[in-house]
């Protein structure tokens, strides 16, 4: 029984958190529910909250359609940078010039 059971473990998929545990990773779920996603655990995390910060129907906000952003700014040469941005898929599409309705 032994046998069987260490070959079943060795047969079992990953799960999520264990990648993510495994990567050094750190899960960040944004407190609206517009996204979740997992960042190295040293990255910074700037979300904006303030009212007007964060993009309208419209898709425009004081601060553009950033939502989100993180990175690691330790090497000038080569920073890490990760943005998050909120597009309505009816702008998208009338940008391509594809009537919505």
């Amino acid at each position: 029984a032994g046998t069987a059971d260490a070959a079943g473990a060795a047969d079992a998929q990953p799960t999520v958190k264990g990648l993510v545990e495994a990567a050094n990773l750190k899960g960040f779920r944004d407190p609206q529910g517009m996204f979740a996603l997992a960042l190295p655990k040293p990255w910074f995390k700037v979300r904006p909250t303030d009212k007007g910060d964060l993009p309208d129907e419209s898709g425009k906000g004081r601060r553009g359609s950033r939502i989100f952003s993180a990175g690691l700014l330790s090497n000038q040469f080569a920073p890490k940078i990760l943005s998050v941005e909120r597009f309505p898929v009816a702008l998208v599409f009338a940008d391509a010039g594809i009537r919505v309705g």
